[in-house]
């Protein structure tokens, strides 16, 4: 609703901003957005310019549909930033 906007703008929330932020390096990347969305669910032109803005500054952004992608995703992305950790 509008007022439940409101009051996340008054706390601080960014228009754009991905869900999650994982700040987490790997080899490729600087950190980890996931955009949670449902099957049928769309970007906003914002959400796409931030994607944008993210990924030119090395950020990983990912859509996700399901808790199972999500889960896979942070697995394979912490898995990513272990191997880099054991190496450095």
């Amino acid at each position: 609703s509008e007022s439940q906007g409101a009051i996340l703008k008054a706390e601080g929330m960014l228009a754009g901003v991905a869900d999650l932020l994982l700040l987490l390096p790997t080899d490729t990347a600087t950190l980890l957005a996931v955009e949670m969305k449902t099957d049928t669910g769309r970007q906003s032109p914002r959400q796409k310019e931030w994607q944008s803005e993210a990924e030119a500054h090395g950020i990983r952004y990912e859509v996700v549909r399901s808790f199972d992608e999500f889960k896979e995703l942070l697995t394979e992305y912490i898995n990513q930033h272990e191997r880099r950790n054991q190496r450095n």
